[in-house]
Order: structure tokens, then C-alpha cells, then sequence
């Protein structure tokens, strides 16, 4: 059994054990006590976020568990509609159209990373970054070719994910509040993996426009000493109509965020920092990012980025190829079933 195999057989046992309690519904009577019943949707109220994540984990489980399932159904139809076998299909459609990479290439690749092959010769490390480069663009040609099968043969999945409703609140945003796909993030300034985030959501808006709407919470984590201030720097510059601004800047300086630096970051976001100094030193700004931490605690989220899409928990700094694919599935949902924005 391949490593991919075995996660997708542990992926579904654990579906179905999920779906034995799933079986439950909410008026159910799991328990009584002196002949007063307790009901799942007490339960459920009970575990509240805790059951969300365990439900969105099971659901990931399941989703690339299916997704691999379709993947193999598709090649089969396809290598039997052309009578050879799916190897050949494969030998065909993704190793014969990919490019072998130039020797330009592997020396650029090599010279970027040649500390991470200390004891190997150069042509040693030159083959294993052939091969690493060489099985990327066979996954994405396999990607590419798997996507072109499932429009070809109008695949609908129809496993829902579990969402939660995640308050906006007054927070910063952009695009319109009736976007069909609200994304919702909880930050932490000081946080690296935040900051590479910040780069999938700058070419999400850009790529969706009016679709999308992009709102972002703070969510201080304990380990960061120096986030509570930067998430009040970020309000302080909002009151200057320069949230993003400020916001961008403070990610690109997530390592050096001391309270004394904040000023100097505030004057290259082009604001009246005489003006933001006073906002900062003030603390009225503490409420926003303390109210946001206590929501975020409420909704599950324990570490950052965490990211609701229409109420969808993922977590960390996905790529917008990742985001891009759930928002599609958002829209395309909500062509069928309009949503309503204050999620």
C-alpha cells in the first residue's frame, strides 16, 4: 500500500466513525438524568467550537479522500474510452508534456540552494533537484489533467462542509458588504505565517474584486508580546483612513514590531504620526483587538492565520491557488442558493 493510499483508507475509517454519530439527530435523546432527557443539540451547544473543528478536520479527511477517488474513476473512463491502460494514459497525458529542466534552470536552482546539499558533489545535487523539479510539474500536469477530465465529465461533488457563522463585527474591509464570499480572517501582526498570507490576500481581492470581501480580526496570540500593540497600531491608523496601509507595512516588519518602531512604521505608511503617537500612547484602541481575541476564542480559533470562508475554517498561510479553489466553489454555490453577507 503507497503512503497516499494508506491516508486515504485512515481518512475513510475515520469518516466513518464520523458518520455513526452523524446518524444522530438533533432532537435525539442521548442521555437521561432522573428522567430529564439530554438532547444531541444539547451536546452540540455544549462541545460548540470544539465539535466545529473536529468536524472540519473530519471533512478535510473526507474531501481529499473523495477528491482522489474521482481522480482514479476519471483516468479509468478515460484510458477505457481510448482502450489503453491508465499507465499509458498517464505516459501519454502528463510524463510525454512536461518540459525536462534546462541546465540553466538546475544551475539557478542549485546556486539558490547549494547550502542544502553540504556533503553532496554538484552532480549529485544537481540530480535530486532534477528530480524534485521534474515530479512538481508532474503533480501540476496531473492536476491540470484531472481538472480538464472533471469539466469534461460535469463531476458534482455533494459533500457539504460544516461552516460556522462568523460576525464581521466593525472591523477593516475590503470589497462590498453584499460580496457573495466573506472572507474572514483572525491576524496576529507579529505572526510569520500571517504575513505570508497577507500575500495570497492581496491577489485574491485583486483577482475577485466586487465578489469577494475581505475582513480581518486580530487575534493576539500569547506567544507574541508585541502583537497587542501592533493590533492597536492598526486601529490608530484606520482612524486616518490608512489601515491597510499601516497593516501592510507592520506584516512586512512582523520580526521588529517593538512599540518604539511602531512610530517610524506609521510615518512610512504616510501617516500624521505626531497624531497616531497620541492614539497609541492612549490605549483606547485595546477594546478592539481584546474583543475580537474573546470572539475568536468562541469561534475554536487557538492559532493564527485562521481564515472562515463563508463560514469554512482553514487554517495557516494556504496559497491563492488553495483560496482561489474554495472561493469558486462559494460562488458557484451561490449562483444556486443566494447567501446573505453578515455571516
Amino acid at each position: 500500500m503507497t503512503y497516499r493510499a494508506g491516508i486515504i483508507v485512515l481518512g475513510l475509517a475515520v469518516a466513518c466513525a464520523v458518520d455513526v454519530r452523524a446518524q444522530h439527530a438533533p432532537t435525539d435523546i442521548v442521555a437521561t438524568i432522573g428522567g430529564t432527557p439530554v438532547t444531541v443539540a444539547e451536546l452540540d451547544a455544549a462541545l460548540g467550537a470544539k465539535l466545529f473543528k473536529e468536524q472540519t478536520d473530519a471533512y478535510n479527511v473526507r474531501r481529499d479522500a473523495l477528491n482522489e477517488i474521482v481522480s482514479t474513476k476519471l483516468l479509468e473512463k478515460t484510458a477505457r474510452a481510448r482502450g489503453v491502460s491508465v499507465e499509458a494514459l498517464l505516459r501519454t497525458e502528463v510524463e510525454d508534456k512536461i518540459a525536462q529542466p534546462s541546465v540553466e534552470e538546475l544551475d539557478t536552482v542549485y546556486d539558490s540552494a547549494r547550502d542544502r546539499f553540504p556533503n553532496l558533489s554538484k552532480d549529485n545535487a544537481v540530480a535530486r533537484i532534477r528530480d524534485g523539479m521534474l515530479q512538481q510539474r508532474r503533480n501540476k500536469r496531473r492536476e491540470a489533467l484531472i481538472g480538464e477530465l472533471r469539466k469534461a465529465s460535469d463531476v458534482t461533488v455533494r459533500l457539504a462542509p460544516p461552516r460556522m457563522v462568523v460576525s464581521t463585527g466593525d472591523n477593516p474591509s475590503i470589497g462590498p458588504p453584499d460580496a457573495p464570499v466573506t472572507i474572514v480572517v483572525f491576524s496576529d501582526f507579529q505572526c510569520q505565517f500571517c504575513a505570508r498570507l497577507d500575500e495570497s490576500l492581496i491577489a485574491i481581492t485583486e483577482k475577485y474584486q466586487q465578489r469577494v470581501r475581505l475582513v480581518m480580526r486580530d487575534f493576539p496570540l500569547p506567544i507574541h508580546p508585541e502583537a497587542p500593540k501592533a493590533a492597536e497600531a492598526g486601529e490608530c491608523a484606520r482612524d486616518q483612513g490608512k489601515y491597510w496601509e499601516m497593516h501592510r507595512v507592520m506584516l512586512a516588519n512582523h520580526r521588529t514590531l517593538e512599540a518604539s518602531r511602531l512610530p517610524t512604521y506609521a510615518k512610512d505608511a504616510g501617516l500624521d504620526v505626531d497624531r497616531f503617537k497620541a492614539c497609541l500612547d492612549s490605549g483606547a484602541k485595546a477594546k478592539q483587538w481584546q474583543d475580537d481575541h474573546r470572539d475568536g476564542l468562541g469561534y475554536g480559533v487557538s492559532v493564527t492565520p485562521a481564515i472562515f470562508i463563508n463560514g469554512r475554517l482553514v487554517l495557516g498561510a494556504v496559497p491563492p491557488e488553495f483560496l482561489s479553489e474554495l472561493i469558486d466553489e462559494e460562488l458557484a454555490l451561490a449562483l444556486k442558493t443566494p447567501m446573505s453577507a453578515g455571516r
